[in-house]
């Protein structure tokens, strides 16, 4: 008997049983691409000064004076530290530096470079942490699906930033849409927006720009990576597609894109 290998498939699973699920799989990402990222856009490219300036501004400042005090702090180190990596954009930096590599161990990468110029990691990691959300959120950089997908960025902190940064509106709507809804627990509302803000993490924009291809995109990467089955992902889908996203030929159920083939 012939054997496959494939994520979340047994080395012992036959051709046969796994040639329609892959057959669709294929089908529906050719017909829904997932959005490509540019290595260049106008945010990434800002000068250290134009960075500096955007990020001491509503709506990337903390409320609590405290707080605030810290996040500068944190934006500052963060800032420095992608300043010390290769590269002319803040994207190039951040891929010369070797922490998508870590995935979710990320930390540490920082935490050397913090050792090595002299600054001690312990209490300065938390306020990078969400500095770094912070850059994301305004765009400086983006992330690759894999690094978002392997739960790299603290996800209920990057919703919060996405929501109050990027899109509050749309992340209000679809939360509306959500609470709304008959059968959806809160649970799969609240996975639904964290799926959503991982999208705009890695692909730019707002909610409305998510496309099916981005969909399907990262709820494979998230399957293969964190080793488990998808839970909520028809939900995910459905409020996306009532809150307009996805684009005008969009099946109406995730199911139906998967079994386009």
């Amino acid at each position: 008997m012939t054997v496959i290998s494939s994520p979340g498939a047994s080395l012992c699973t036959p051709v046969a049983s796994l040639e329609p699920q892959l057959t669709r799989a294929m089908v529906a990402r050719q017909r829904f691409p997932a959005r490509s990222v540019s290595d260049d856009w106008p945010g990434t490219e800002r000068s250290r000064a134009e960075a500096a300036r955007l990020l001491s501004r509503p709506p990337y400042t903390l409320e609590n004076v405290g707080s605030e005090l810290h996040h500068k702090h944190g934006i500052v180190m963060v800032l420095d530290w992608l300043e010390d990596q290769p590269g002319q954009t803040w994207q190039e930096r951040w891929k010369a530096s070797g922490i998508e590599q870590a995935g979710a161990a990320w930390r540490p990468v920082i935490k050397q470079w913090l050792h090595e110029h002299g600054l001690r990691a312990d209490w300065r990691m938390p306020v990078v942490g969400r500095a770094l959300t912070t850059l994301i959120s305004a765009e400086l950089l983006r992330p690759s699906v894999d690094w978002l997908a392997a739960g790299a960025s603290r996800q209920g902190v990057l919703v919060r930033s996405m929501t109050h940064s990027r899109d509050p509106d749309g992340f209000e709507r679809l939360r509306e849409l959500g609470a709304q809804a008959q059968g959806v627990r809160p649970g799969a509302v609240t996975t639904t927006l964290c799926r959503s803000a991982l999208i705009l993490a890695a692909k730019g924009g707002t909610i409305a720009d998510i496309t099916v291809g981005d969909v399907l995109e990262l709820l494979e990467t998230q399957a293969v990576v964190l080793k488990r089955a998808m839970a909520g992902t028809e939900v995910f889908y459905r409020l996306l597609h009532q809150f307009g996203a996805l684009g005008e030929d969009a099946p109406q159920s995730l199911r139906e894109v998967r079994y386009l083939g």
